[in-house]
């Protein structure tokens, strides 16, 4: 972890509310309570619903952006570069390890849209907000692309910075 960040989990906060509560649950309960909150919300993020967190700390929502990938002298700038895929085929390709050639990902299932979780700030009520982050874990990203590989569509920024968004409708293959 970088120097000056602290993590927050549901270990850690379990002393807090330890501290705080008349009678606490046990750890285990403790954990297995926020847990399955965790799960639920997860679920309403997947199926497109925004979560609006309390105290005026934001919504979270999964949001998706058209990918404009340009073709330059360096390679192809504006898509993700599938590091497997491209470490496969230097292995089995001398002359295209040398070249430093890559393998990119174009999001064909998704029409070319990337999908992402998104902690929407901008109605936030709090001083140095810019420091705090929301990362999700690998089991949810693992459930936000089982989704969308389902065929589920969510929001789609528009424009260069899209501060605000909008719902496509028809966002498919075949429209």
């Amino acid at each position: 972890m970088s120097k000056g960040k602290k993590l927050e989990t549901f270990n850690t906060a379990y002393a807090s509310y330890k501290k705080n509560s008349k009678e606490p649950l046990d750890k285990k309960t403790w954990i297995n309570l926020l847990n399955g909150f965790a799960e639920y919300l997860m679920n309403c993020l997947t199926k497109g619903e925004t979560i609006y967190l309390p105290e005026k700390l934001g919504a979270i929502q999964v949001i998706g952006k058209k990918l404009e990938p340009k073709v330059t002298d360096n390679g192809i700038e504006g898509l993700t570069i599938n590091w497997g895929a491209t470490h496969k085929l230097w292995r089995e390709c001398q002359p295209c390890k040398q070249k430093k050639q890559k393998v990119y990902l174009f999001n064909e299932h998704s029409d070319g849209i990337r999908y992402r979780f998104m902690w929407s700030r901008t109605a936030m009520l709090m001083t140095n907000k810019y420091l705090y982050t929301y990362i999700p874990n690998r089991k949810s990203k693992k459930k936000l692309y089982e989704k969308i590989l389902e065929g589920t569509e969510y929001q789609i920024l528009e424009g260069r910075y899209a501060p605000y968004t909008r719902l496509k409708n028809k966002v498919g293959k075949y429209k």
